[in-house]
């Protein structure tokens, strides 16, 4: 862990559900967590010279060599868990897993499975089923278990086309119906 931030060129961020932690993936394959975020409320707080700085950068090593980090993201219900994506041609992994992302030593481990060996552009995790949905060279794929995962091509309207982005809207409610309603 350190006080003095990164370099390199990011190319994706994504930020836990309370806004504390912040990943970010660089292009030359390098993934940072920085974590403190909350703490951060004016410039005296807000500035890494300090010794006192709650903010913490920690280089997070990924199984994996010679690809950009492409997408990070973190799941709405739980920080730990983290889906990392990877691109570059000629490579047998593209997807890793952690449901450990906020300990000391995090560890990342391949949910590549049957998924095609081709870059993988973004990914989410739907935050009322817990699906993990990727956005790839060739179209949308998903599973309904990140930790034993059967990816299905999940775009066959859509056809195989590259899916550079996914988006979800991160605020959850439950249906609301109204039950005997009449007019007075």
């Amino acid at each position: 862990k350190s006080h003095s931030g990164f370099r390199g060129e990011p190319l994706c961020m994504g930020i836990s559900a309370d806004g504390d932690n912040l990943f970010v993936g660089l292009k030359d394959g390098k993934f940072y967590r920085i974590s403190g975020l909350n703490s951060v409320v004016d410039d005296a707080t807000g500035t890494i010279t300090d010794s006192l700085f709650a903010v913490t950068t920690t280089q997070i090593t990924l199984p994996m060599s010679g690809q950009c980090v492409t997408s990070v993201c973190v799941d709405p219900r739980d920080n730990n868990k983290v889906v990392v994506t990877c691109g570059n041609y000629g490579n047998d992994d593209y997807v890793f897993y952690s449901t450990n992302a906020m300990s000391d030593e995090p560890t990342f481990v391949s949910k590549q499975a049957n998924l095609p060996k081709m870059p993988v552009y973004s990914s989410l995790i739907e935050m009322a089923t817990g699906d993990v949905i990727l956005g790839t060279e060739r179209g949308i794929y998903r599973t309904k278990n990140i930790n034993n995962p059967e990816w299905s091509n999940d775009g066959n309207i859509m056809g195989e086309v590259p899916v550079m982005e996914l988006k979800q809207q991160l605020l959850y409610h439950e249906d609301e119906q109204i039950v005997n309603f009449t007019e007075e």
